[in-house]
């Protein structure tokens, strides 16, 4: 992050805090109406679910560390990632 980003962020952020089953989530969407604490906990496991996932390509890539240091490279391995995820459905799916 730039300094001149970072001196642009807010003072203060609000956030909205809840717990379902045990598990207390935090969030920025805070219309209760709107966003509704089921679905958010819905896409919260649903995003857990696709990290664990990412991780498991990357590792098995062998990249478990990316070191970036500029947005363009990392758009570039993420590209090549799922490149990979792309190609290797592609082979899984030929019929043998």
């Amino acid at each position: 992050m730039t300094e001149k980003a970072y001196l642009n962020l807010p003072e203060e952020i609000r956030i909205r805090e809840f717990s379902v089953a045990g598990v207390v989530y935090v969030t920025t969407l805070l219309s209760v109406k709107t966003y509704h604490k089921k679905e958010l906990t819905q896409l919260y496991k649903e995003r857990w679910i696709i990290k664990l996932d990412f991780r498991s390509i990357k590792t098995h890539m062998g990249m478990e560390m990316l070191r970036c240091k500029s947005a363009e490279r990392a758009k570039k391995i993420r590209c090549r990632v799922s490149e990979a995820i792309f190609s290797r459905d592609a082979i899984k799916s030929i019929p043998r």
